[in-house]
């Protein structure tokens, strides 16, 4: 179903293996993202708040200082990933259900589309680390691949970097509702059928 406030819908995610791994000052920054992601887990908790932007509200301008070095829409992402973390959270609390304080343990970050570049045509992703400081990810590029890569009509979503791929969200614009040029209005009596044409 189309999103009715972005006027998009996801299409699909699709995983592209790294041609030559992960570059150190990617690793680097999935490390510093895992740790602001559970300390804004930490800091919710101890707030009573789930959303992003209560949670941007509360740490951004302590979270810039414990880490300098992350590129700042990177870390508005760490924010997105701890809120529904907290989310998923509460709803099992609310269900009763036996749950722990989450935690995230596997090494990834995510960033939006606002914040990487990809070079559809040779596959390569331009991933700012921080200001001044990018690092090219080269996708490997099978003929599945490229039905995504070559569509014009799709959009970029998020991207999840993960230490031996990565995973693009691809999404397509909403079906534009059809607009009739004219109307024909018909009114049909015992003896007659009258009609009316705008």
């Amino acid at each position: 179903m189309p999103n009715a406030v972005s006027g998009w819908m996801p299409v699909r995610g699709v995983v592209f293996q790294l041609e030559s791994g992960l570059p150190s000052e990617a690793m680097f920054l999935l490390q510093d993202f895992r740790l602001a992601v559970n300390s804004a887990i930490r800091a919710g908790l101890q707030a009573r708040v789930s959303s992003r932007n209560a949670l941007t509200k509360l740490a951004y301008k302590d979270f810039r200082k414990d880490h300098p070095m992350m590129y700042a829409q990177h870390l508005v992402s760490a924010f997105e990933v701890a809120s529904s973390a907290l989310k998923n959270y509460r709803r099992r609390l609310k269900r009763g259900a036996a749950c722990h304080i989450p935690y995230v343990r596997r090494l990834m970050m995510k960033a939006e589309n606002q914040a990487y570049k990809l070079d559809r045509v040779n596959g390569v992703i331009d991933l700012p680390i921080r200001a001044g400081l990018h690092v090219p990810l080269r996708l490997v590029v099978s003929r599945y691949h490229r039905r995504y890569l070559d569509d014009a009509t799709l959009s970029l979503g998020s991207l999840t970097v993960l230490p031996d791929r990565v995973v693009i969200a691809f999404r397509k614009g909403a079906w534009k509702p059809y607009m009739p040029e004219t109307i024909l209005s018909l009114d049909t009596n015992e003896r007659s059928l009258d009609g009316v044409f705008f």
